[in-house]
């Protein structure tokens, strides 16, 4: 580390730490040749370490997802700045934003975030994270068609899979079955060997970065898992190496991804599109005030889809032009990483 750098604290979940690359790809990592990071676990009795720590020394202090406490933040003498992902932060409502202390600074790694941000008048800066293609492996066009799917959330059931792996005339099915933690097990499934003429192969877990990405590097069709993501760098790799990327139709995949040019995207389940629809969401909204019980797991995309359209896809081109927007992307990414620096650390 050289010296004189400034030393910034900077608070995440222990999750964080434990289980995500995410924060070490877009916080960590490119920040290091301009601060030193001291990345915590934060937890409530830091808080008042921490206000004593920040007026000392003038140093910024971070939050990365965890939503600082406000108390704090009000303070004239303490510079904070956000880092909120949208797979959190779409629960809070712009009331909410609005009553954010507008000294606080948020960095914005989605444009649905950034529009929360602006629009309650917090100094923003929207950035937008993208990998190093050559530092992923390049599927080879024409190849076997290879579909990788980890069910991580429950996005897609297994009809819908069934469907899609005949419809793109799928060879072999990678499917990782290990659902996500707090999931409810409802959303969990397992496969038989086979689908149609698709052969299924279970991905064995747990399983280390490096098992996943040689696991990527058999695919050339990907399904991004999650209905919404804070940056997603499972799709982002996945579109880097040159896959034909599918993902559900909602933040951050509709940033990266421009329908049925460098990937598809599936239609959102449509609220209140039938009275089965309407019945689920009023038995939701009863539990959520302890009227009742929630009603059973769905999985987030109906098999309602534009199946003509994934039919007549052409795979190799969506590939194609997703490995050459990232290696675009990548070059402006770099060259904002400067501008991200001062963000943090001018006041």
């Amino acid at each position: 580390m050289p010296s004189g750098q400034m030393r910034i604290k900077a608070y995440c979940l222990r999750w964080n730490l434990d289980h995500s690359l995410a924060l070490r790809r877009t916080f960590a990592e490119p920040l290091r040749p301009y601060m030193c990071i001291d990345l915590t676990p934060w937890e409530e009795e830091e808080q008042s370490v921490l206000s004593e720590t920040s007026r000392k020394a003038g140093h910024p202090v971070v939050f990365c997802q965890v939503v600082p406490p406000l108390e704090l933040v009000a303070q004239a003498d303490v510079h904070a700045v956000w880092i909120p992902m949208w797979d959190q932060a779409w629960a809070y409502p712009q009331a909410w934003w609005d009553r954010l202390p507008k000294s606080l600074r948020i960095i914005a790694f989605s444009q649905a975030v950034a529009d929360r941000s602006e629009k309650a008048g917090l100094q923003t800066l929207s950035l937008r994270y993208y990998m190093d293609p050559n530092r992923i492996p390049h599927v080879s066009w024409p190849s076997a068609r290879v579909l990788m799917y980890w069910n991580r959330t429950g996005l897609i059931g297994p009809k819908f899979l069934e469907r899609l792996c005949s419809e793109l005339e799928v060879d072999t099915l990678l499917f990782r079955s290990q659902i996500d933690p707090l999931m409810p097990r409802e959303a969990a499934y397992s496969l038989p060997s086979r689908l149609g003429r698709t052969t299924v192969q279970e991905a064995p877990d747990p399983m280390d970065a490096d098992q996943y990405l040689g696991l990527l590097a058999q695919a050339s069709v990907f399904i991004a898992p999650r209905k919404r993501e804070g940056v997603g760098l499972t799709f982002l790799e996945a579109m880097a190496s040159g896959c034909a990327v599918l993902a559900c139709d909602g933040p951050t995949m509709n940033e990266y991804i421009r329908h049925r040019h460098n990937g598809f995207l599936f239609r959102a389940r449509a609220h209140h599109r039938s009275r089965r629809d309407l019945h689920h969401a009023f038995q939701y909204w009863l539990s959520r005030f302890g009227l009742g019980r929630p009603p059973g797991f769905r999985f987030a995309l109906s098999e309602d889809q534009a199946w003509d359209e994934i039919r007549a896809l052409d795979l190799p081109a969506l590939g194609r032009a997703a490995r050459h927007d990232h290696e675009e992307g990548y070059r402006e990414w770099q060259r904002r990483i400067p501008e991200y620096a001062r963000f943090m650390l001018d006041w």
